[in-house]
């Protein structure tokens, strides 16, 4: 089946019903039929669950579809002595890049409606729209992230959710393995003061994509992270300092044993190394820069290869 396409604003509009809002969602690819549509509740149930419905949702489905004509986006010419309606439901469509929009399936719709849990699945589907309705389409994201990841907190998803069901909802819809939510175990420090990195969430289906997002993200700008990070190059600067200084003694004559030297060689190899590579990146831009170079020579008489630059 089609996939189906939801306009952004109608998530937090608050005087359309969550019924309202899944019988506007199921509907919506059939938007762009000019004919009259014949439309029953069994079958609005059958594009809504995949499958005949319920008494009770029946009664769901019927008062969304109600309501949905009350406030005129769906119009009934006539109506059969079956329950069915002879409708015209032009209004629900958009022209593609005249409004945000999400877009979803009906597999998705059909497993979230199937679920077996007390929540109310009308609200469930909708939030399952708003959190796919975050993921980052910016030009400023890496393309393979691009519209199937986004980081954000559980307050800005959508306003007619409270933080409480949220929180349920995305435990009901992890186990179902229709979203994947990485909670975020680090903060960010800014001049405003820390505050911890919001959840970041990717269709169950692109987790591994997501967790190299989030790793990615905490790596570089995570408190935690940005602190292990620095301490560990204070250490390495650190080691370098001390290795720079037994050098400059062992040339004066100061003996170490074998496996100081060892460490020496090698810091004296890449301080070589570095040094060149500096040089002719000064030279690429025409400049004339000196070549700074250890003497290796002092590592003769270690057995080490004579005047060595290389490892």
């Amino acid at each position: 089946m089609k996939d189906i396409y939801i306009i952004k604003k109608i998530l937090e509009e608050r005087e359309l019903s969550d019924s309202a809002f899944c019988v506007w969602a199921a509907l919506q690819p059939f938007s762009n039929v000019q004919m009259e549509l014949l439309l029953s509740v069994p079958y609005l149930g059958f594009l809504i669950f995949g499958r005949e419905p319920t008494r009770a949702e029946e009664k769901v489905i019927k008062n969304g579809f109600h309501e949905l004509i009350e406030c005129g986006d769906i119009s009934v010419s006539q109506t059969l002595k079956k329950g069915e309606y002879v409708c015209n439901i032009r209004n629900l469509y958009f022209e593609q890049g005249s409004e945000y929009f999400v877009v979803v399936t009906y597999d998705e719709l059909h497993k979230i409606m199937n679920i077996q849990t007390k929540a109310n699945k009308e609200k469930l589907f909708r939030y399952f729209v708003s959190v796919v309705g975050c993921f980052n389409h910016s030009k400023n994201v890496d393309v393979e992230y691009r519209g199937k990841v986004c980081g954000i907190s559980l307050e800005s998803i959508n306003a007619l959710i409270p933080k409480k069901t949220a929180i349920n909802y995305n435990e009901i819809l992890e186990i179902n393995e229709l979203l994947y939510v990485y909670r975020a175990d680090d903060v960010l420090f800014s001049k405003n003061g820390m505050k911890r990195i919001a959840n970041s969430y990717s269709r169950f289906d692109d987790k591994d994509l997501c967790i190299k997002f989030v790793t990615y993200y905490q790596s570089n700008y995570g408190w935690n992270r940005s602190k292990e990070r620095r301490k560990s190059e204070l250490n390495k600067a650190n080691a370098s300092r001390s290795l720079a200084q037994k050098y400059n003694n062992l040339v004066k004559g100061k003996q170490y044993d074998i496996e100081t030297v060892s460490d020496l060689y090698q810091w004296a190899v890449e301080w070589n190394q570095t040094q060149k590579k500096i040089y002719a990146e000064e030279i690429a831009k025409g400049n004339a820069p000196e070549l700074r170079q250890k003497d290796m020579t002092v590592f003769e008489k270690y057995n080490f290869a004579k005047g060595e630059n290389n490892i």
